[in-house]
């Protein structure tokens, strides 16, 4: 078998059974696996975290407690102070990326070999999108690009995580796990002018430098917004 079928024969994500709604809906193979997966960390959840107790612990407690404390302080060092408020969204995927893996020592294909589940993951996460003023989030564009629609942070949420207030979001000095994406109405623009953290800061920068001051964290130009093709052109 040359290296090409074998890959496709592993990368295949097979349909295991049909719901009967409609014209039928599809349950693949990951999905299937996946829900198993989640269907024992529940149950584990709940064997663990039943009858807890303040005195007198039982063995089963103490066990959960350690696996608990350990798990939030490994990514609590990995995350910084700044990315505390998402140590129990990175705990909670830590653990199915494990017993997802796990799970193929029993004879079931890992979920993560299928690139819709690894595309899954990787969209899972809070994104930046630094654009020009007049412009606004183009739902459509968005969706197709991400995979999703689009959700602000409320003020209380851009706060805890991003680390900057609303009036004064940057690109600058973000949380390792906050992608930035910059959209390309900036780029009709010699020099722009981001806030620097407050709404009463900013800096002058060419999109060039913009780019670069983004760090790690940018990821790539997009085009994801609307309005403002109509105002250039007009």
């Amino acid at each position: 078998m040359s290296l090409a079928d074998f890959l496709k024969e592993e990368l295949v994500d097979d349909t295991v059974f049909t719901i009967p709604v409609g014209k039928g809906i599809g349950i693949s193979e990951s999905t299937a696996v996946s829900w198993v997966v989640m269907a024992v960390i529940i149950l584990l959840c709940i064997i663990l975290g039943s009858n807890l107790k303040v005195d007198h612990i039982s063995k089963r407690q103490a066990a959960a407690e350690f696996i608990v404390t350990k798990l939030e302080s490994t990514v609590g060092n990995i995350v910084g102070e700044g990315g505390k408020a998402y140590v129990p969204y990175l705990v909670t995927v830590l653990l199915y990326l494990g017993f997802a893996n796990i799970i193929g020592v029993f004879g079931f294909k890992p979920p993560t070999k299928s690139l819709i589940v690894t595309g899954a993951l990787a969209v899972m996460s809070i994104i930046l999108v630094e654009a020009a003023g007049d412009a606004k989030i183009d739902n459509s564009k968005y969706k197709h690009l991400f995979g999703m629609k689009a959700k602000m942070l409320t003020p209380e949420e851009a706060v805890e995580r991003i680390g900057h207030a609303v009036g004064g979001v940057c690109p600058f000095a973000l949380p390792e796990d906050v992608k930035t994406y910059l959209d390309r109405s900036l780029r009709r623009f010699d020099t722009v002018f981001p806030a620097v953290g407050s709404a009463a800061s900013a800096i002058e920068l060419t999109c060039d430098q913009l780019e670069r001051c983004c760090g790690t964290n940018f990821v790539s130009w997009v085009d994801v917004c609307k309005g403002w093709q109509e105002e250039s052109h007009g």
